[in-house]
């Protein structure tokens, strides 16, 4: 898949832009994202900075340029293992919470509360 890089250092000032290009108004944006689909390397889409996180990296994909993918593994974030560790890091980072909206008797065991 090939993607415009906007993270890349110094790829905004050889545009002649800032930061508001991905954090500023949805329009200024667009226009962008036209220019760039119309560019000769005919990219599937852009890598850019997040606007929530700028630390973390956000891609915008052209819909009319289906990129091919290939599933490496599908595991669920409420199985134990990576992806529930790896949820429970991003929950903490952000001060968040996940409240689940259904209840898998299989994932939770119920337990017995006595009286006495």
């Amino acid at each position: 898949m090939r993607l415009i890089d906007l993270s890349a250092p110094g790829a905004l000032v050889r545009m002649g832009v800032d930061s508001r290009l991905f954090a500023g108004e949805y329009k200024r944006a667009q226009l962008w994202s036209k220019a760039l689909h119309g560019h000769p390397v005919k990219a599937h889409g852009l890598l850019y900075p997040s606007c929530l996180d700028p630390s973390r990296r956000a891609v915008a994909l052209f819909l009319d340029r289906p990129a091919q993918f290939a599933e490496l593994s599908r595991q669920s974030w409420y199985a134990p293992g990576s992806q529930r560790i790896l949820l429970a890091e991003i929950a903490g980072q952000y001060k968040i919470e996940l409240i689940e909206s259904e209840f898998v008797a299989s994932r939770k065991p119920v337990r017995q509360q006595t009286m006495f």
